[in-house]
């Protein structure tokens, strides 16, 4: 099964994760706010964005960056295009060199 990981946790990046998740791959949610990575892993809901959805048991949420796109064969960016410039600027180390994005 192949990984997947996606950057950002509104509603953009939960449907990318619902429809991945749904086609069986493992979906990493990198989100920075605690109460919706507790959702997701808790209760696979995303308590603020698409709060009807059910996401897969495949679909995890990460606070680090560097975990969260570990071992991924693609990158998905989710992120508000205002929050690109600055996430890649502060994360540019982190992000993977061979891998899609």
């Amino acid at each position: 099964v192949r990984t997947v990981a996606i950057l950002g946790g509104g509603s953009f990046g939960t449907a990318m994760a619902q429809l991945l998740g749904r086609k069986g791959y493992n979906v990493r949610m990198w989100i920075r706010k605690g109460e919706v990575r507790d959702g997701i892993n808790q209760r696979h809901v995303n308590p603020m964005h698409l709060t009807k959805v059910t996401l897969a048991d495949s679909v995890t949420a990460h606070e680090d960056l560097e975990s969260t796109v570990q071992g991924a064969s693609l990158v998905a960016v989710g992120l508000p295009t205002p929050a690109l410039r600055q996430v890649f600027m502060e994360h540019r180390a982190t992000l993977p060199v061979k891998v899609p994005i």
